[in-house]
């Protein structure tokens, strides 16, 4: 009887995980907006390259600006080995004009759009300032970060490398395979 008990036990603990295990990745919602210079930027378009990194931010939040300077130093790093970033500014229209200069104080390469409307924000459920949404290729929704704490970078980094696309590399058209000679069936 304490034997057939401890070994239903152990079914039970083994078949767990697999019930309750990780969540799959959560399809980020599609949306289309306009960058600083009234192109329009489709997330779509920015799927298949390797991982995004979609930051909500807004003028007067002092950590989203020292968080976006941090995914700068990423960007630059981690752009040739397909990251992409965009920054998506929620400030209010009258607050726009601010967006354009600020960017280029801070010498931010990465896409700047605008959601003047809060659409995208209300479709990707963002209540605070800023949020950090890191997307594989596919376009789901690997990690999420809301608020900036200092080191929070590290964090960040380690997530985008994890889902970087590996780098093809040549095949190897100097070995050929050797056929087996002498076997019979």
């Amino acid at each position: 009887m304490r034997r057939s008990l401890t070994i239903s036990l152990l079914c039970v603990l083994l078949v767990l995980p697999l019930v309750y295990g990780e969540e799959s990745a959560k399809k980020a919602p599609g949306f289309s907006l306009k960058d600083l210079n009234k192109k329009e930027v489709v997330l779509d378009s920015l799927l298949g390259k390797g991982p995004i990194v979609v930051d909500f931010w807004a003028t007067w939040c002092k950590p989203c600006l020292t968080e976006l300077d941090h995914i700068k130093d990423i960007y630059k790093e981690l752009k040739e080995k397909g990251l992409t970033v965009v920054a998506i500014n929620e400030d209010d229209p009258r607050n726009v004009s601010k967006v354009k200069p600020l960017a280029a104080s801070h010498r931010w390469e990465f896409q700047i759009l605008l959601d003047p409307n809060k659409r995208v924000k209300r479709l990707y459920q963002v209540v605070a300032f800023p949020t950090t949404f890191v997307l594989d290729a596919e376009g789901n929704i690997r990690h999420k970060h809301i608020g900036y704490t200092q080191g929070s970078e590290t964090q960040l980094k380690k997530e985008i490398e994890e889902l970087l696309l590996p780098v093809q590399s040549e095949p190897d058209t100097t070995a050929e395979k050797e056929g087996t000679q002498g076997e019979t069936d």
